[in-house]
């Protein structure tokens, strides 16, 4: 009966909207690699707390699209985008957007932006 009631459920309620965004064609020209070291952390009294040392990897990628050049990062294990690679992207406020491969959003910081000269 539960079964039922939960197949019930998912069959009448309106299914989970993405937010509407303005979808941007661009072409990935650059794609940038950095790795930040964290230190182990320090106590009060200035002493190692006996952790390791930690990393953060960062990918930094520069896109034209709509007359502009945006650089975009992320924190990953692995880089998103190749250079060359055609993407749709989205920008709000100081945030990016793109539709990873297994068909959710994906959101990083927008670095920086400049009009493309022609």
């Amino acid at each position: 009966m539960t079964t039922i009631l939960v197949l019930l459920a998912l069959t009448i309620a309106p299914p989970m909207e993405q937010k509407k965004r303005d979808w941007l064609d661009g072409k990935v020209v650059e794609v940038n690699f950095r790795r930040d070291m964290e230190p182990p952390a320090v106590s009060a009294t200035g002493a190692g707390t006996g952790g390791a040392v930690t990393y953060k990897d960062f990918f930094t990628y520069t896109v034209e699209g709509n007359g502009m050049r945006y650089q975009f990062e992320e924190q990953a294990t692995k880089p998103r985008f190749r250079e060359g690679e055609a993407i749709k992207f989205a920008i709000e406020k100081k945030n990016w957007f793109v539709i990873d491969e297994k068909g959710k959003e994906k959101k990083g910081d927008l670095k920086g932006s400049k009009k493309i000269s022609g």
